[in-house]
């Protein structure tokens, strides 16, 4: 690329490293120099060597926002492939912190959605913000769509799960979700994953995501500025209980039953949801009301063959309106 003659910015407090042969320099961006600084290759790019996807507004949106809303901005270096327009100017002969001087742009591998949302929140907030990069001295066109690849093929997102445990202490259904999957004394304890997926042939069958579903859906009928999550916890770990009570085998045999599954969760929790309704001006749910209520429950088909291929909030219904009416037979039967 030829070189603007008129094109010069520096970047100083700059590292320079030298990985698998590749020249890298780490250093932070001036918000005020990102648009002559930095470019986007688009996929539809007529010389045939554009890679980058379309940007999600969404995406930019909610990452306006989050820095909008963040004391102390945390952001992972945007990787960049300086194309040899950045050259490095040591501070001292041989040594690797100095400066650039940057006579043209670097095109965006990989960061291009955190760009754009800073540019977003830059013109919404008119503040400042560091921007991290990491620059890769010089890749040909085929280098850098290879490196494009590698970043986004290799990347596995982050579980849902893991995203709840991690807000445990600012999130109260996490925080409930995450005691129900830790204490021993819960029926989930050994058969919950905090970060990952289920493992069947291991008896973890249900996902810290369950957990705290099922705790929303638990808890849908109060105010939780009433309820305090301690309380919230007690209540979910003496209803499920009572229910690994009544149906032992069901509970354990993850194979042939639905008992564990979150449609099946859910169902007894829209059960749950009822008991803190009608109680919610005592606080919590005494032992006894949770105890003749899954008593109720007594002789309820959870085996797997009844309710084959069921998932989703209309099978948590379907489930939750059968349940009912078994319920309902059994105390009658009672009066």
């Amino acid at each position: 690329m030829s070189r603007d003659p008129d094109f010069s910015i520096r970047i100083n407090c700059v590292s320079r490293t030298c990985v698998n042969g590749m020249i890298q320099y780490v250093g932070f961006l001036n918000p005020a120099h990102i648009e002559r600084l930095l470019k986007v290759k688009p996929f539809d790019e007529d010389d045939g060597f554009g890679y980058q996807r379309p940007v999600s507004r969404a995406r930019t949106k909610s990452l306006a926002k989050y820095l909008s809303r963040q004391q102390a901005i945390i952001l992972p270096p945007i990787l960049l492939n300086a194309g040899g327009n950045w050259e490095y100017v040591p501070d001292s002969p041989g040594s690797d912190m100095g400066a650039l001087i940057c006579t043209g742009p670097a095109s965006i591998i990989d960061g291009q959605h955190r760009i754009e949302g800073i540019k977003r929140y830059l013109h919404e907030f008119s503040t400042e913000v560091r921007i991290p990069f990491c620059a890769i001295h010089n890749l040909d066109d085929s280098e850098e769509i290879d490196t494009f690849l590698v970043v986004n093929t290799s990347a596995r997102p982050i579980k849902s799960s893991h995203v709840h445990f991690l807000q445990r202490e600012h999130d109260p259904m996490a925080w409930v979700a995450t005691q129900l999957a830790t204490i021993d004394r819960s029926p989930f304890y050994g058969i919950t994953t905090l970060t990952g997926s289920r493992q069947w042939n291991r008896g973890i069958r249900v996902t810290l995501q369950n957990l705290v579903r099922v705790i929303q859906t638990l808890s849908k009928k109060v105010d939780p500025q009433e309820v305090k999550k301690e309380d919230l916890m007690e209540i979910a770990i003496a209803f499920y209980s009572e229910v690994k009570r009544v149906f032992p085998t069901e509970w354990s045999d993850g194979k042939h039953y639905v008992l564990t599954q979150v449609v099946a969760l859910n169902a007894l929790a829209n059960v749950a949801a009822q008991l803190l309704d009608i109680n919610q001006e005592e606080g919590i749910v005494d032992l006894l009301a949770i105890e003749q209520s899954v008593a109720s429950m007594k002789g309820f088909d959870w085996s797997r063959d009844t309710w084959k291929g069921i998932s989703g909030r209309e099978g948590t219904e379907r489930i939750t309106m059968e349940l009912y009416a078994h319920m309902v037979r059994n105390q009658a039967r009672r009066s």
